[in-house]
């Protein structure tokens, strides 16, 4: 899915978040998407990176073939939102006001929207789904010419967050990586400790026996749109929980787990 829009690294790297640093890069940063260049000071140094830098920092991919660093806002008004989310909910409507992330089928899309909002949009947990957020998983549905641009949306994010969030900031991760990228060191010591517990990945193989997914010729999973019902699956596939109308959990069934599972 991050592969159809570019980001084939994104959900590589594991770091830790830092209060200074995301302070001060926040406070201090400065942008120019002409030249596509990003200022900004971080142990009282300053910094530039391209933007094309932070792209190979964070994993994505800027698509150069409209306006230089600029949204596909054109692709982003026109594209087919009620359509697809219908297609991966079975909900008629789509009402940004009301529509939560637990209302998707598949888990494969719940847990890319869980990456997106908790990271480039810098939400604390899910919650509900906006229109740009449904916009870039309507982006992943497919390999197409025009992809999301990573780094205006991103630090648009940024302008939102420093000048607008009087609450907690949960986007340090990402300039935890910014950092890195500009060859700094971060004390393990001084990270801000997470209650969350980690998010797990998909047992792809367990998803494909579900027939929840398609192993392709060339290696490469696609995802299948039958399943009617929410299907939550847990980091202990002994207890993956399918929704029903009973209040009890459901284990997966014996002919989904290999003959050698305990």
């Amino acid at each position: 899915m991050f592969f159809n829009i570019g980001w084939h690294d994104y959900l590589a790297p594991s770091v830790l978040t830092y209060k200074q640093p995301t302070v001060e890069l926040l406070s201090t940063y400065a942008r120019d998407d002409t030249k596509g260049v990003l200022t900004f000071r971080l142990q009282g140094r300053q910094h530039r990176l391209t933007y094309d830098t932070l792209n190979t920092i964070m994993g994505t991919y800027d698509s150069h073939n409209t306006d230089i660093y600029s949204y596909q806002w054109t692709q982003f008004k026109s594209f087919p939102k009620v359509e697809f989310w219908t297609q991966i909910t079975s909900l008629p409507n789509f009402n940004p006001s009301r529509q939560k992330y637990p209302y998707i089928i598949h888990p494969c899309w719940r847990i890319a929207h869980q990456i997106l909002s908790t990271s480039i949009f810098g939400r604390h947990e899910p919650g509900q789904i906006n229109i740009v957020e449904l916009y870039f998983l309507d982006c992943m549905t497919s390999r197409r010419w025009s992809c999301p641009t990573f780094t205006t949306f991103f630090l648009d994010k940024y302008d939102n967050i420093r000048m607008n969030s009087t609450g907690d900031i949960c986007i340090g991760g990402p300039i935890t990586l910014i950092g890195l990228g500009a060859g700094l060191q971060f004390p393990e010591s001084e990270y801000v400790p997470v209650d969350d517990p980690p998010l797990y990945l998909l047992d792809c193989l367990a998803l494909t026996r579900m027939e929840l997914l398609l192993l392709t010729n060339s290696h490469h999973y696609s995802w299948l749109i039958h399943a009617k019902e929410s299907i939550y699956i847990l980091p202990n596939t002994s207890i993956s929980a399918f929704t029903t109308s009973d209040p009890e959990t459901w284990f997966l069934p014996e002919a989904l787990h290999d003959d050698d599972d305990d």
